[in-house]
């Protein structure tokens, strides 16, 4: 019963969410971060969702991302749900964070590397998701190198969140190269 009442609340949050964020008006007022926070500033996040190549899905969770909602242990905790542990659940090492779970984890990492690695680029890696997708935009790939990096970011953050979710609920952990390749097969299409 206790999971049943935590994911009604999870989706009572996000519908709360969902109805104060106007992200789709014109405006480039945020709208969506003045919803979370209540503070009025640029939503400078909002040129990296709802594009016609990314899956809505995609879209959907990145604008979780950027909204702070995604609900990962730490989200879950801040907003009074009882979670068994704030360790990450892939590592048990750290807290589990977006920036953790998406740039930082030893395994999601060494993912980074190996594509940044195959693109023959040398890439600093930014500490933020946001910094990611900021930097991202910095395209120095040509033709279809170019394509296929205009939207590999999207599809490793979506195969880390299927993998966090598989073992959240009992999945078997995947190794690098079996993310890797889910990504390079996937990397068109989440």
């Amino acid at each position: 019963m206790g999971s049943v009442t935590k994911g009604l609340e999870m989706f009572r949050y996000w519908l709360k969410v969902m109805m104060k964020c106007s992200f789709w008006t014109t405006s480039p007022q945020g709208a969506c971060y003045e919803a979370l926070s209540g503070t009025q500033n640029e939503c400078v996040f909002h040129k990296f969702l709802w594009k016609k190549t990314i899956p809505q899905k995609g879209s959907f969770l990145l604008w979780a991302i950027f909204n702070n909602s995604l609900p990962t242990r730490d989200m879950l905790h801040h907003i009074g749900v009882t979670v068994d542990s704030l360790d990450c659940v892939m590592c048990n090492n750290e807290g589990e964070s977006v920036d953790h779970l998406f740039m930082h984890w030893d395994t999601t990492f060494a993912v980074w590397d190996y594509f940044i690695k195959a693109f023959h680029i040398s890439w600093p890696m930014p500490s933020t998701v946001m910094q990611l997708f900021e930097a991202w935009n910095w395209n120095v790939q040509q033709g279809r190198c170019k394509e296929v990096w205009s939207l590999f970011h999207y599809a490793l953050i979506w195969n880390i969140w299927k993998e966090r979710n598989s073992r959240v609920h009992g999945g078997r952990p995947k190794k690098v190269y079996e993310i890797s390749l889910l990504i390079d097969v996937g990397s068109v299409e989440l």
